[in-house]
């Protein structure tokens, strides 16, 4: 046991002291020990106290291993008191001559648990930069030395065991064309200029090509005036996502370049805030400027024709109520033009299936229109050419129709005239014969008159009637048949009654003229000539027939005999225009117009009509 002189000796050594027998039983502590870990020397004579201070068999082995080991070496161990608490404590002995161990004892549990806490720290930022696909660099501003982590290196292709740790192993790396900028951004940021250093520049991978890196940096560490000292940051490779952005730019020029080349711009509108988003081409269409933004909807709806506004604001309400797609044809006026735009749209929906805006297109169709405009009075004058044409075709036998009553009249006028002079052959009833055969041949030349009237009038303009097609068959037989009869074509004509469809009349009556004249021509130089019309109903459509004796039309030609300008005729003879003016008139009415094999020798041309009342009510003005 320790002497008197030792014993004060030892209570004013600022450190816990124990002393060991051989077979490592604690003999002796001073006050320090027994007020960290509450065992005095009186219990430790009842008490195990190496037990007690570690229960775990373990731990205890490696303590009593350490301590008969007769190494002077410090070991930390984890340590439990007396009142159960646990703590990190360092043990160093020295055995003795007498085989008894004398010891020191030091309270390292703060320590310890800083440098665990350390090591989890440095633990958990290192999962947060793997997982996030950073790498790490720590830039001492004195030494210019800079520690680059593994993964920092490995991001531009070095070996991490042979990157030389300074700050020319970034710089000599960085594209020339960036590393200004870099540089630049470093400077302001450390000078205080701006709060956070960041910056995008392109770096030499180790195989030769340029990567993107985004590079953000703080101030670490400064000295006791503020001096920055470290300066510690993270680099992330973006290449990604600047191939992305540089593909998204690709596409949206693209996509801008066939908007323009469409002439075709893309709007949305977002019902909470109001917002329009247009894209370029929009602003081709209006008069708003690109700089400005797009407009508000009243100052859009300004921009919109005054006699279509009520149409647009009508068309966008009722999207916005029942969420229905739409199309339509509006105009605007920009720079003094008049512009045709046709606007399509439909409902945006979130992923609750709750309305939020609309989204649609804008295309100028102007020349479109334009076009069609052309086409449409291009088309009347084809008419109209093919019509003058018929008339030049008939125009002998209309004369000789006319001719025929002319010659009538002129005898029962000169009956007449003998009556009233009282000549003895006549009598009353011979003059009222006269004056009804006058009557007959002056209602025959009205029809012949009005025919030739309507036949001839522009009737493209006309609106679509409810009309006779008996009538219109026999108006138009009227400016013919003389014509069939002197040459000697017989033109056999059979019309179920009573069949009415919504049509032009003058236009129908042109289709029946064109297939007439066309026959009456395929006939010529045949030994039996003749002509059939045929005027039936099927229960859906009007079927007009027009068949002839002639020599019929080749296989090969079949396919063509509706083109523009194509004709079997012989020089001189026949524009080209009839059968195509005929189809194009079929076709304004929802008709058809084909050529049909006839079983026999001979040509068949059908005309099919949807009946009255097939073609909805609302079409056909039955004034």
């Amino acid at each position: 046991m320790p002497t008197p002189n030792f014993q004060t000796l030892v209570e004013n050594i600022p450190a816990m002291l124990f002393l060991l027998d051989a077979q490592g039983k604690f003999l002796w502590c001073n006050s320090l020990f027994t007020k960290e870990f509450g065992w005095d020397v009186e219990s430790m004579r009842e008490v195990d106290v190496v037990a007690a201070c570690f229960p775990d068999p373990n731990d205890r082995a490696q303590f009593l291993a350490h301590v008969t080991s007769k190494e002077a070496i410090a070991r930390t161990l984890l340590a439990q008191t007396r009142d159960g608490r646990h703590i990190f404590s360092t043990w160093t002995t020295v055995t003795l001559h007498t085989g008894e161990c004398v010891g020191l004892c030091s309270n390292v549990h703060n320590t310890v648990r800083i440098e665990q806490e350390n090591a989890s720290s440095q633990e958990r930022l290192n999962y947060i930069l793997e997982g996030g696909g950073l790498g790490a660099w720590d830039w001492d501003l004195a030494t210019n030395e800079v520690i680059f982590d593994a993964r920092w290196c490995k991001m531009i292709g070095l070996d991490p065991a042979t990157t030389p740790q300074t700050l020319s192993t970034w710089a000599d790396r960085v594209h020339p064309d960036d590393i200004a900028g870099a540089s630049a951004d470093i400077k302001r940021y450390l000078s205080g200029e701006t709060s956070i250093y960041e910056n995008v520049h392109r770096m030499r991978h180790a195989d030769g090509r340029w990567i993107y890196i985004l590079d953000r940096g703080r101030i670490s560490a400064r000295d006791d005036t503020g001096k920055p000292l470290r300066f510690t940051g993270t680099h992330f490779d973006i290449s990604l996502q600047k191939e992305v952005e540089s593909e998204l730019r690709r596409t949206k020029l693209q996509l801008e370049d066939a908007q323009s080349v469409a002439c075709l711009g893309s709007w949305e509108f977002d019902i909470s805030t109001g917002a329009i988003t247009w894209s370029r081409q929009m602003f081709e269409f209006f008069p708003e400027r690109f700089e400005a933004g797009p407009p508000t909807y009243e100052r859009h709806v300004s921009t919109i024709h005054e006699d279509d506004q009520a149409l647009f604001k009508g068309t966008i309400e009722q999207a916005l109520l029942d969420g229905k797609p739409y199309q339509f044809r509006y105009r605007c006026i920009k720079e003094g033009r008049l512009r045709w735009l046709e606007g399509r749209g439909r409902s945006v929906f979130d992923g609750e299936g709750k309305r939020v805006g609309l989204r649609g297109t804008c295309q100028d169709i102007t020349e479109q229109v334009e076009l069609a405009h052309s086409l449409d009075l291009a088309r009347q004058q084809a008419i109209q050419t093919a019509k003058f044409a018929s008339l030049g075709e008939m125009a002998g036998g209309v004369a000789h129709e006319i001719n025929n009553p002319l010659t009538i009249l002129k005898g029962r006028a000169q009956q007449i005239a003998d009556l009233l002079k009282g000549s003895e052959n006549s009598s009353i009833e011979d003059a009222r014969e006269a004056a009804q055969s006058l009557q007959r041949n002056i209602d025959r030349i009205a029809r012949i008159v009005r025919g030739m009237r309507s036949f001839s009038r522009d009737g493209g303009a006309d609106p679509l009637r409810d009309e006779l097609l008996n009538t219109v068959v026999e108006d138009t037989l009227e400016l013919c048949r003389e014509r069939f009869h002197h040459h000697g074509v017989l033109l056999e004509v059979d019309l179920a009654p009573d069949i009415h469809a919504c049509c032009r009349a003058t236009e129908i009556s042109q289709v029946i003229m064109n297939l007439l004249n066309n026959s009456f021509d395929a006939v010529q130089g045949q030994p039996v000539r003749v002509v059939k019309l045929a005027l039936t109903s099927n229960g859906t459509h009007a079927r007009l027939a027009v068949t002839d004796s002639g020599p019929g039309v080749p296989t090969e030609l079949e396919s063509r005999i509706m083109e523009p300008f194509f004709t079997t005729k012989g020089v001189g003879h026949g524009t080209g225009l009839g059968l195509s003016v005929a189809r194009g008139i079929a076709q304004s009415h929802g008709a058809r117009l084909f050529y049909e094999r006839h079983a026999g020798k001979g040509a068949c041309f059908i005309f099919e009509i949807p009946l009255l009342g097939i073609i909805p009510s609302s079409l056909c003005n039955s004034a």
